[in-house]
């Protein structure tokens, strides 16, 4: 059954290659491949376009530069597939990826309107580096949940059904950062998710060509998505709300703590998290902090294993 592959790019000459051929090299054949460049200056348009003489499944759109929220809107109004993939433009998808998903989604009840998937992160030349720390297996109705902690982990994790598509648009042009989470929290506020529990994404998260290193805008996007979402859902209960804050800051301050800003990552931690006691003790406060712990200890006493590229483990390992 077709599957369509949605990825916007902007100036993503360095990765973009590499990201189409984890595509083109899926398991699961049947798909249509639609990059919208987003008004590159660089090289970008002529690799995708290199790579579509080769392989008549790519197929290339072109805008002014306008975010990838209206990029990805145009992947979408193009598609004809039931079932709609979204890939960042320098991540990498396993081989299996869209076949996992795609024969979970397709097995699923018409409620299940989206289906994710573990990711590493990797470095600018593919190295693991980690874990996302999203690691949870998470089925069924999750709104309240994925407020709290952002399981689906990134913009190329999700297949959906395009019946649950939110509307009028998918991706909120407006939205500029977090506008993965709050296209996720739309489609999970009405439907069900479920969730192939291996590693199939290789996420770049450091390499410049996203958000989540901008900590400014970070959290100007975050309180503009959960300002949106509290008028959208006005039944939400205060205490998840709070929690939702306390999650994010906590996040915030394990990627300031990853980027080497110790002070601060401490100030977020006990300012904006601590704070909360409601949240200290709720199980995804308790699994982060795990997690960020064992990153920390890592970091500090530099205790490496053997580097390992993204392709050279299997997707279930840890």
């Amino acid at each position: 059954m077709l599957v369509s592959a949605i990825i916007p790019a902007y100036n993503a000459s360095k990765f973009i290659r590499e990201t189409l051929n984890s595509v083109i090299q899926q398991t699961h054949r049947d798909l249509e491949i639609i990059v919208v460049d987003d008004g590159s200056t660089d090289d970008t348009v002529r690799i995708v376009t290199e790579i579509q003489k080769k392989d008549s499944r790519v197929t290339l759109y072109r805008q002014a530069n306008q975010g990838a929220s209206v990029a990805r809107n145009l992947g979408i109004e193009k598609s004809k597939a039931d079932y709609i993939a979204f890939l960042d433009a320098d991540d990498l998808w396993h081989p299996t990826k869209i076949e996992k998903q795609h024969d979970l989604l397709v097995a699923s009840s018409d409620d299940v309107g989206l289906v994710y998937t573990y990711s590493r992160m990797i470095d600018i030349d593919g190295y693991i580096q980690g874990h996302t720390g999203a690691c949870i297996l998470k089925r069924g109705h999750a709104f309240h949940y994925l407020l709290v902690s952002n399981f689906v982990g990134n913009g190329s994790t999700a297949m959906v059904r395009r019946k649950c598509l939110p509307s009028p648009k998918p991706f909120d042009p407006e939205q500029n950062g977090n506008e993965d989470i709050f296209f996720y929290l739309r489609i999970a506020a009405k439907y069900k998710v479920d969730v192939v529990p291996e590693f199939l994404i290789g996420y770049r998260w450091n390499t410049g060509q996203n958000n989540s290193t901008n900590f400014d805008r970070q959290i100007f996007s975050y309180e503009s998505m959960i300002g949106k979402i509290r008028r959208m859902y006005p039944n939400i209960p205060r205490r998840i709300l709070h929690w939702s804050e306390a999650g994010f800051y906590l996040s915030y301050a394990q990627t300031l703590f990853k980027k080497g800003r110790y002070k601060q990552s401490v100030t977020v931690f006990l300012t904006k998290v601590v704070m909360t006691p409601t949240f200290v003790c709720t199980p995804p406060f308790r699994r982060l902090v795990i997690l960020a712990a064992k990153a920390s200890y890592r970091k500090i006493l530099r205790i490496r294993s053997e580097r390992r590229r993204y392709f050279d483990m299997e997707p279930g390992a840890t």
